[in-house]
């Protein structure tokens, strides 16, 4: 996907690989300095581990799949944000993250 909001352009893809998990790729080459970029999912449940949660009887899990990207748990938000702190502008940020969904331990 791509698209342009503001003075941002946007890039996404999002490939399913054939264990179940999903890799998200974002791309976003600011005009304008940013306050924030990222992806960002509410949690209702945490399990375990601050990137872990629970969905019905499912576990999903968020991890990162390269070193440009960080993932931050706070206020029942799971965010997963660029590695980046460049202050020039323009400047492309990227952040890569999958999401893994298994069935809850016991279940």
């Amino acid at each position: 996907m791509v698209g342009m909001a503001g003075h941002s352009h946007w890039s996404l893809s999002l490939e399913a690989k054939d264990d179940g998990r999903l890799v998200f790729d974002v791309a976003c080459r600011v005009g304008k300095a940013v306050a924030w970029l990222g992806s960002q999912y509410e949690i209702l449940r945490p399990f375990c581990q601050s990137s872990r949660w629970e969905i019905g009887d499912c576990l999903v899990e968020l991890a990162t799949v390269a070193d440009n990207s960080q993932i931050q748990n706070h206020s029942g938000r799971m965010a997963v944000r660029p590695d980046d702190s460049s202050t020039e502008v323009p400047h492309t940020f990227r952040w890569q993250y999958q999401v893994s969904i298994g069935r809850r331990p016991g279940v």
